[in-house]
């Protein structure tokens, strides 16, 4: 039997599969939202950066360890954040400022 995801139950394959299509709809466009320079995959250009996430490349180019981050980054956000910190999630922040 494979092992699942903490908080998530969710298998491996399956959760690389939903943030490679969460990233490649939003965490792209929230990379380039958050950064205002647009970094270049040339080593000779000044604006290099060798990180396919800073240069918002699409999931297929990124490299494993990448995808493991945003994975992980992706899990933690829809999962265990709103599991433990239910407080913090955008509808209860939304919530909260409609009370306020």
């Amino acid at each position: 039997m494979q092992e699942r995801l903490p908080v998530s139950n969710m298998l491996p394959a399956d959760a690389l599969k939903q943030a490679g299509n969460w990233w490649n709809k939003y965490g792209r466009q929230k990379v380039k939202e958050e950064f205002t320079l647009e970094f270049s995959s040339d080593p000779t250009n000044d604006l290099y950066h060798p990180s396919g996430i800073m240069r918002s490349e699409p999931w297929g180019k990124l490299t494993q360890m990448e995808r493991f981050a945003v994975t992980k980054h992706w899990h933690h956000e829809h999962f265990v954040v709103p599991a433990t910190e239910p407080k913090k999630t955008p509808i209860a922040q939304a919530i909260n400022e409609i009370i306020h």
